[in-house]
């Protein structure tokens, strides 16, 4: 499987792309991506009931090995925890809480680390 990444051209602009001579870039700027083969998996768990509702989670791992000349790896993990509630036929309230860690080691330049976490609230209706 082919991957993309933008966390190193966001870190240290797309001009090293030009250095290493790399090839395999997509996009312009901050929108910029370099590609290389990966690994991706996800696991979803979901316990559903029909009157109440579901409580549910996800877990998903990605790891890109870089064509690029700076010998890039990066790996991202996923975890989602969610829970939704019926309040009529046609409608539930829910919350999720999720949290992103990424984290890309690079030959010549210091890795980056990221770790991200967002809490949703929902409203859902059916028709």
């Amino acid at each position: 499987m082919v991957l993309a990444s933008s966390s190193f051209i966001l870190k240290y602009g797309e001009e090293v792309f030009k250095r290493h001579g790399e090839h395999w870039q997509w996009g312009v700027g901050n929108n910029s991506y370099y590609f290389g083969p990966g690994i991706l998996y996800k696991l979803n768990l979901e316990l559903k009931n029909q009157s109440f509702g579901s409580i549910y989670t996800e877990f998903s791992h990605h790891w890109i090995n870089s064509l690029f000349g700076t010998n890039a790896h990066e790996r991202t993990e996923r975890i989602l925890i969610g829970v939704n509630c019926n309040l009529f036929k046609w409608s539930q309230v829910g919350v999720e809480y999720e949290v992103y860690f990424k984290k890309g080691t690079y030959r010549d330049y210091a890795p980056i680390h990221r770790e991200i976490s967002s809490c949703r609230f929902f409203c859902g209706f059916r028709f």
